[in-house]
């Protein structure tokens, strides 16, 4: 780690440190959107978890970089809306977790998670599709 003095828990206060964080949270952004765009085939929940945290991702970047730049005000803004979504996140997470425990113990009841699989076709159903069509 960075430090000027030599002492790591000086380097965190520096300017290329906060900045470094920044981009590790855009990189983490970048990769949970993929992470998203693939979930469209599973169900809604998985879904909007995933563009949850995309936000939250992008809000924690943007909290690092303003701190880098030292706009202190925005970036505790930028932190406040960040930890938001996060607690936001859990009602899908949450939901996913009790839906999968009471399945996993062969409960009666049920939860729905709004399966996606059969309104964002695959490929190989598109094209099993076009064959019958055609």
């Amino acid at each position: 780690m960075y430090s000027p003095d030599g002492n790591t828990l000086k380097g965190m206060e520096t300017a290329e440190y906060s900045a470094t964080v920044g981009f590790y949270y855009v990189t983490l952004a970048l990769l949970t959107f993929v992470y998203m765009i693939c979930s469209l085939r599973t169900n809604i929940c998985l879904f909007l978890a995933l563009f949850l945290l995309v936000i939250t991702f992008g809000l924690f970047a943007g909290t690092y970089f303003q701190t880098a730049l030292g706009n202190l005000v925005l970036a505790a803004k930028l932190q406040k809306a960040a930890g938001a979504f996060n607690f936001a996140l859990c009602i899908p997470i949450w939901h996913i977790f009790i839906a999968q425990i009471l399945d996993a113990v062969d409960f009666p009841i049920t939860l729905p998670v709004g399966d996606l699989s059969t309104v964002v076709l695959g490929k190989s159903q598109k094209a099993r599709k076009r064959e019958v069509e055609g």
